[in-house]
């Protein structure tokens, strides 16, 4: 929801909201919106469409972006093994599946590789390079993630180099210089943001300011620990078959049937140290492994000829695979049948999102209002300007000491929130509650057995609090919801 409303702020006053915009806690901290192209493009098919058309829009993007990977895969290097990784990488790309501007990141870093692998084998002129500059203004302004073009193009660079100091190829050379040229270039065009060098630099301070743990951000292996994360089982299947791919690419090599590419191996490495980190980068990883297995398998098509029954084999043992991997997944049918399944927003209602929202306005409730991480943007979508958060879901946008100091502890603390509601003078509460975080469900039995807040909206998402003492009282009057209407945890 974020994202859609900088879209229209932007198309309606041709500004870039900068700061905490959104917020009354910090309305003044310092933040580089750097995703505001995502948002106005979102914003253009919302309206243009519908969410049904944004959602619609989101899949072609996704689809096209697949697309860009599988046929490099296929181009360049084994259909065997690129269509082998396409279908154990699709669930795991799908684990992105919101529709997000990371999207855009996706689909230009595919352009990116096609276009500096083609033209280090020769199948491009240079010419196609200063393509690139002309997308870095454009990525620059629409994910963070924009510095994996100056990667790719180091990368390219370096396999040049490599070719031409190591290798003697005569040809390589001129590319080098090409490329070169074109990284500078590029340079220069991602200063075309609001915000500067500060935006080109931007991505590398984001971290030092993150004063809350996501679970994106966190390692499979962490997350195995703590709650068993269903996609990590697609990464380290693909995860494999990338390690045996390389390994197969090794043994060419050493046997010379194969020329050593620098640039394939460190972009594996790369590509896999991002997968294993952040969970967030799964599909980006998923996506770079479908060409990178088929480049590292292509001598498997030096034998020309292959009938048609291998093919016809190859899809049906990849039928199988995808079948036993994602449609007899247990959580598959547990969010079909929970009604996950669809195009577009929900509506409200039986599972539907907007009711809580809706609610607010609908009643005129009062705030200053208190909410939790996770539903900062919803919220920001349907409530903003007439009431601003306590908090969304930008942990760079808040110090990092607001999280450790006061967030955290408020929920943990009755004391703590005691003195906070006093200081912010809190008039209403709406939580995600379905937030598993054990502050978040401590406050809630809290606020659930608290005589001076009282619950009038909870749907399969959200819940509506009020103070009893505050301006709301025609809204308790009509919408109280008694307490025994609630269970608790018994550890809660």
């Amino acid at each position: 929801g974020r994202h859609l409303k900088n879209g229209e702020i932007f198309l309606h006053t041709l500004s870039v909201p900068q700061g905490n915009y959104y917020s009354y806690t910090y309305p003044d901290y310092p933040f580089i919106n750097h995703h505001w192209g995502t948002g106005a493009v979102f914003y253009l098919m919302e309206r243009a469409a519908g969410f049904v058309g944004l959602h619609i829009f989101f899949i072609a993007v996704s689809v096209a972006t697949l697309g860009v990977f599988l046929a490099l895969g296929i181009r360049e290097g084994s259909f065997a093994g690129a269509l082998l990784a396409a279908i154990i990488a699709v669930p795991l790309v799908a684990s992105r599946a919101e529709v997000r501007p990371e999207a855009m990141s996706y689909l230009l870093a595919g352009v990116f590789l096609g276009i500096i692998w083609n033209y280090l084998e020769g199948n491009i002129g240079k010419r196609w390079l200063w393509i690139l500059p002309a997308l870095i203004v454009l990525w620059v302004n629409s994910h963070i993630y924009f510095p994996f073009g100056f990667v790719l193009i180091a990368l390219g660079s370096g396999e040049a180099a490599y070719r031409w100091l190591a290798q003697k190829r005569r040809d390589a050379r001129e590319r080098l210089q090409a490329l070169a040229l074109v990284g500078a270039a590029s340079g220069i065009a991602a200063l075309a943001n609001p915000a500067g060098i500060r935006g080109i630099l931007y991505p590398v301070k984001i971290f030092n300011n993150y004063g809350y743990r996501l679970l994106e951000n966190q390692s499979v292996w962490f997350l195995d620990r703590v709650i068993g994360y269903p996609p990590s089982l697609y990464f380290k299947i693909l995860f494999a078959g990338l390690v045996a791919a390389c390994v197969f690419y090794f043994v060419r090599v050493w046997q010379k049937k194969e020329t050593f590419s620098p640039f394939l191996i460190l972009l594996a490495l790369g590509m896999s140290f991002l997968g294993l980190t952040a969970v967030r980068n799964f599909a980006l990883f998923g996506m770079f492994a479908i060409a990178l297995i088929a480049i590292f398998l292509r001598s498997v098509n030096a034998k020309k000829g292959f009938p048609a029954q291998y093919y016809a084999g190859l899809v049906l043992v990849a039928g199988c695979l995808f079948v036993s991997l994602f449609v007899i997944n247990p959580a598959f049918w547990d969010r079909y049948k929970d009604g996950g399944w669809g195009i577009g927003l929900r509506a409200a209602g039986s599972h539907g999102f907007s009711g809580a929202a809706d609610f607010f306005l609908r009643e005129s409730i009062r705030g200053p209002l208190f909410n939790n991480y996770d539903i900062g943007g919803y919220l920001i979508y349907y409530l903003f300007p007439g009431e601003r958060v306590f908090v969304d879901n930008r942990p760079e946008a808040y110090p990092a000491s607001f999280f450790q100091d006061v967030y955290v502890p408020m929920q943990e603390r009755e004391d703590k929130w005691q003195e906070e509601s006093a200081r912010f003078g809190f008039n209403a509460i709406i939580f995600y509650w379905r937030d598993l975080t054990p502050w978040a469900q401590a406050f809630l039995a809290r606020r659930v057995a608290d005589p001076l807040w009282v619950p009038v909206y909870a749907d399969e998402a959200a819940i509506v609090f009020v103070r009893r003492d505050g301006p709301n009282q025609s809204v308790i009057t009509s919408h109280e919801i008694p307490r025994s209407a609630f269970r608790m945890a018994p550890n809660l």
